[in-house]
């Protein structure tokens, strides 16, 4: 027989309450950590509900696990990552918030597993070098990158960053754009993913298909949520 939480479909209620009753006490009670749930800030839970289901729905299914503590990893994952966020030591009790980065990430490899039809074994977050959030590894060569994606917590966040990824398509070497967003474009020209997919609150996403020249020549262009599904990835060389 299949465990409520998995029977059940996802909302945004069963988020809460789970996050509250569940989440937040293995985060808090963790050997390394010790901290009161007392602490929590409520209001801190100021996401999308939509990303909060995705994120629930991901964990249920196992496409996202806890490996102890609150520190959640998908099957590919180089490192572990928490749902909460720690305010100052010398407060009492120590602040803690929901980390709406994590959220939307977990979110996000929920849907390329559920929505897009990916084998979790291929899914991760925290791919090599840490410059992007999540990613799906090649089926014919999991060293080897299908998509990267990167997540921001907010609008602005998003298309900034997917403006100056398109400006640095057009002027590489002239283009000033931040740091963070130079680190995503060598990261880019480096692992050659098929896929760059930037993901922002309540699945507002941009996909961009990567094609690659003579030297360091990287093109973006943008195409439609087909190209995330595994069948495009399976047919593909």
């Amino acid at each position: 027989m299949k465990s409520k939480a998995l029977s059940e479909p996802a909302s945004f209620d069963e988020f809460k309450r789970r996050l509250t009753s569940s989440w937040l006490p293995a985060y808090c009670h963790d050997h390394g950590r010790q901290y009161a749930e007392a602490g929590f800030r409520s209001d801190s839970i100021d996401i999308a509900e939509i990303d909060g289901i995705d994120c629930l729905d991901a964990i249920n299914k196992g496409t996202v696990f806890d490996v102890g503590g609150g520190r959640y990893r998908a099957a590919m994952s180089t490192a572990t990552e928490p749902l909460f966020w720690e305010g100052s030591r010398s407060e009492v009790p120590r602040p803690i918030t929901l980390w709406r980065e994590p959220v939307i990430t977990f979110a996000a490899v929920g849907r390329l597993a559920r929505d897009f039809s990916w084998p979790k074994h291929l899914l991760g977050t925290q791919p090599s070098g840490w410059a992007f959030d999540l990613a799906a590894h090649s089926p014919h060569d999991p060293s080897r990158y299908r998509i990267l994606g990167e997540v921001k917590k907010s609008a602005f966040e998003f298309w900034r960053l997917a403006s100056e990824l398109q400006q640095l398509a057009l002027t590489p070497r002239t283009v000033k754009v931040s740091e963070n967003t130079r680190k995503k474009w060598l990261a880019i020209a480096e692992l050659k993913p098929r896929i760059v997919w930037l993901v922002g609150p309540a699945r507002l996403e941009l996909v961009l298909e990567v094609t690659y020249g003579s030297g360091d020549e990287v093109s973006l262009n943008e195409g439609n949520a087909s190209l995330l599904h595994w069948n495009a990835a399976s047919r593909s060389s």
